[in-house]
């Protein structure tokens, strides 16, 4: 039960991970969550908003709500970096 508890642990820190490198090559062009889970084919069950709400507030990753920079619409998006002016 141990190790299974760890690998679990070891495949949320993967995807935790991955969202942060692709939000780091976006920087400084936000994205939304649903882009994020696209681009990084997470199954359909998973998703990557939590891992936004886990980077938000640390080394300058900056959630609000603005326009994605690859699909355009109007969410709750993640940047590193500055943000843009309105």
């Amino acid at each position: 039960m141990t190790s299974y508890r760890w690998s679990s642990l070891g495949a949320k820190m993967n995807v935790l991970d991955r969202v942060r490198r692709l939000v780091e090559r976006l920087s400084p062009e936000p994205a939304c969550a649903e882009c994020l889970a696209e681009r990084l084919d997470l199954s359909d069950d998973e998703s990557a908003e939590p891992y936004l709400y886990e980077l938000a507030g640390c080394q300058g990753f900056e959630v609000r709500i603005d326009a994605c920079a690859l699909c355009g619409k109007a969410r709750k998006v993640i940047g590193k970096g500055a943000a843009k002016a309105a």
